[in-house]
């Protein structure tokens, strides 16, 4: 019976730290929900697909941002966004969303468009 009880204790540590990992995570991926978006548009954000799907358009929308087609790369990182706003890709690809927007505004500025 001795030996249990250190064991149990220290089982119990383990799910009780691994509790409060899985609490703060879940706190700090809301914050960062809120401080990009309202709440409404946060819980109307669709559900996360596959990370290989995902994946797949951030890196059209780059194909695309190389070759200068930023109209292209943009509906890429758009979909890409959607398809998950709080994953790391996701957030790169509202950057490059920021980025790209501002250098269409610059280069329609320039054509008189």
């Amino acid at each position: 019976m001795v030996k249990r009880v250190p064991r149990l204790r220290s089982v119990l540590g383990a799910f009780t730290a691994a509790l409060l990992l899985a609490g703060l995570c879940g706190c700090a991926g809301s914050r960062a929900a809120s401080k990009s978006q309202s709440p409404a548009k946060a819980s109307s954000a669709k559900p996360a697909v596959s990370a290989a799907e995902q994946k797949k358009a951030y890196d059209r929308g780059m194909k695309f941002y190389t070759q200068e087609q930023y109209k292209e790369a943009r509906k890429a990182w758009q979909e890409a966004v959607r398809m998950g706003p709080n994953t790391p890709i996701g957030k790169q690809a509202q950057d490059y969303l920021r980025d790209v927007e501002q250098t269409i505004k610059t280069l329609e500025g320039i054509q008189g468009k």
